[in-house]
Formats: structure tokens, C-alpha cells, sequence
């Protein structure tokens, strides 16, 4: 399965988009995944299965 996270910072609003493969979803909603350049983290929003 192909999976679409979309991710926004806690800060600032700076926003993400990927797509990953697996057979369930990656995150969770409200995970922080990965460092923005304000110092903030990006929080998953929402994740849609392709």
C-alpha cells in the first residue's frame, strides 16, 4: 500500500507532503516526525491511503 502524510509545523506554517509504502500506516496523527528550519517540529496531520 502507498500511503500520503501530510505534516505541518508546530510553529510556523511551514508544510510537508511525502508518500510512503507500507502495510499499514507509518504515523499516527499527531506524531512529530521531523525537524523544521524555525526549530519546530512537524506533526503529522493527516494520512491518506493511495
Amino acid at each position: 500500500m502507498e500511503w500520503i502524510v501530510k505534516a505541518s509545523c508546530s510553529l510556523c506554517d511551514e508544510e510537508e507532503e511525502f508518500e510512503v509504502s507500507g502495510n499499514r500506516p507509518p504515523y499516527s496523527v499527531g506524531d512529530l516526525i521531523d525537524s523544521c528550519g524555525c526549530g519546530g517540529k512537524m506533526m503529522v496531520d493527516e494520512i491518506l491511503e493511495v
